[in-house]
């Protein structure tokens, strides 16, 4: 999927990146990062990408772009493509060193809130104000698609998660902003539901927690970090993992955490802690992503963990 080829206007050397799914993305991280020559993303052939997906795909240029050009070729694909332009993905990426073969995607397309989409982008969560403002834009979007989350228990348990989560960022991400994308989806083959990504770009699960845990892997960490009761410092919150995954269990849904070397994933009934993916994912921060739908009625046992929590 990755090879060289030469730049016909200057014939420097460029690294090749070609991407059918979004899912294609850890295993080629490795071939860049050592490297500072230009990056070729070529995104023609991208059928589907999701709010995790746009997060990832967003760090990665973000890191890329220090250190040498990134040029970008646009999904073909007419769906992604008015993806990207909605949630404003190039007009982001432009304050970057990177550069697009169809400068379309650069325009500033204003949407509606009624589409299905929030998008905060490199968000200050330095206040409670502004976790409080987004943790409510977010708590609106939900409650128009799942109908649980209107019953006021299930309400005020979502929007206290969601404003736990926004709140780790400040504290423990040392960098204080984050990116969230959340999108709705009215699939005929299942229930509505809702996907919610947050992404940072601070200094990780694993490095907050080594230090109490030498010798877990950087997967086991994050998966410690889902743990009640596990902070990173003393004396700060720590409990949006922990609520985000306890929320996802009952639900029965879907959660995703890569950070550092590390990811751990909850899929429906079955619950895989992927080994770690040292040479392959070596992005900064920590990326979070979620979804939430209509649920059984009856509540699941809590999934069994590596370490009893």
């Amino acid at each position: 999927m990755s090879d060289e080829h030469p730049n016909s206007d200057n014939h420097q050397k460029k690294h090749t990146l070609s991407l059918l799914w979004h899912t294609d993305l850890p295993g080629e991280l490795n071939r860049f990062v050592e490297s500072e020559q230009p990056v070729l993303i070529d995104l023609t052939g991208l059928c589907f990408i999701d709010p995790y997906g746009t997060i990832i795909l967003y760090s990665l240029i973000r890191h890329l772009s220090k250190t040498r050009t990134v040029h970008i070729k646009v999904p073909e694909h007419q769906g992604v493509f008015n993806f990207f332009r909605a949630i404003e993905l190039g007009q982001q990426l432009k304050k970057y060193d990177v550069e697009f073969d169809k400068k379309t995607i650069t325009d500033n397309v204003k949407i509606r809130k009624e589409r299905g989409f929030r998008i905060f982008w490199e968000r200050s969560l330095s206040n409670d104000d502004e976790v409080e403002y987004i943790a409510l834009e977010i708590l609106q979007l939900a409650r128009a698609k799942v109908a649980l989350l209107r019953e006021r228990e299930n309400h005020d348990r979502f929007y206290e998660t969601i404003s736990e989560l926004l709140s780790n960022v400040e504290v423990h991400s040392r960098v204080g902003q984050a990116s969230i994308i959340v999108c709705t989806y009215n699939p005929k083959e299942r229930r509505p539901y809702i996907g919610i990504a947050i992404g940072d770009h601070g200094v990780g699960i694993p490095f907050t927690l080594r230090g109490k845990f030498p010798e877990l892997s950087d997967s086991e960490l994050i998966e410690r970090a889902t743990c009640a009761g596990v902070k990173g410092s003393a004396d700060t919150g720590g409990m949006g993992l922990y609520e985000v995954r306890d929320l996802v269990e009952e639900f029965r849904e879907n959660l995703v955490i890569r950070s550092g070397g590390g990811v751990f994933r909850i899929r429906l009934k079955s619950k895989i802690t992927v080994p770690d993916m040292k040479d392959s994912m070596l992005l900064p921060g920590t990326q979070i992503y979620f979804t939430i739908s209509e649920p059984l009625r009856i509540r699941k046992p809590r999934l069994p963990s590596l370490f009893g929590c």
